[in-house]
């Protein structure tokens, strides 16, 4: 940061009058005394231009508490020690906030309008959003209820949405082998419906117009009777 910002052109000083700021005030981010900090300080103010003064004074001087290791160590800071501190609290609220599928919602012209009309369904609270451009934007819920609400919703409200399935509701797929291919999908989704599966779809297989003795099932998922099959 400080070689960026404390530049010729910026601040009006030659290029060898700019090394030797860049000195102090790295050895006053890593202080470790607030002594030592206030005795660098006063140094440096007597050997650098007075532009550089002006500017660390203004920018830095206020803030020391996030910048010298001397001050940090008093201020709450959740062992977060970059500059960019919202950013970085955005990172770990996705690593420990669970989401369940995203919902796009495309069209919004009224943000305010949108969340009001969501609230029929659930409370604001259950989810976050986040903003992409052409109107749209991204419904993230934070369970499978609030996921199952506002699908509900918007498919009844008529509103151009799209989602992908949630992982904990997609069908797995088994396939049967040895069948006859003119035994009836109904005789095999029964069978497996009497045996406790939940058949979601049954496809016969074909390579040609010849059909195969083989049967893809799809299984309504259910991680108990997965582990049987």
């Amino acid at each position: 940061m400080f070689q960026r910002e404390i530049i010729p052109t910026k601040l009006n000083i030659t290029t060898e009058q700019s090394k030797c700021p860049l000195h102090y005030l790295n050895k006053l981010a890593h202080s470790k005394s607030e002594a030592y900090y206030n005795a660098t300080l006063n140094e440096m103010k007597e050997n650098i231009p007075q532009t550089v003064v002006t500017y660390f004074s203004k920018n830095w001087e206020q803030i020391k508490h996030k910048c010298a290791k001397c001050f940090i160590k008093y201020t709450t800071n959740f062992f977060n020690f970059i500059n960019n501190r919202l950013e970085s609290l955005n990172s770990k609220l996705k690593s420990v906030i669970s989401t369940y599928s995203n919902i796009y919602i495309y069209g919004v012209t009224d943000y305010g309008a949108m969340i009001a009309n969501l609230t029929a369904a659930t409370a604001a609270e259950t989810y976050y959003t986040k903003t992409l451009s052409n109107n749209t934007v991204i419904i993230n819920p934070t369970n499978p209820d609030t996921y199952r609400k506002l699908i509900h919703h918007l498919r009844n409200e008529n509103i151009v949405q799209h989602t992908y399935q949630p992982k904990e509701e997609r069908a797995y797929r088994i396939v049967i082998r040895g069948l006859h291919h003119s035994i009836p999908t109904e005789d095999i989704s029964n069978e497996l419906n009497n045996n406790g599966f939940k058949v979601r779809n049954i496809i016969r297989h074909r390579v040609s117009k010849e059909p195969l003795p083989l049967f893809f099932v799809d299984i309504e998922p259910d991680e108990n009777k997965k582990r049987h099959i």
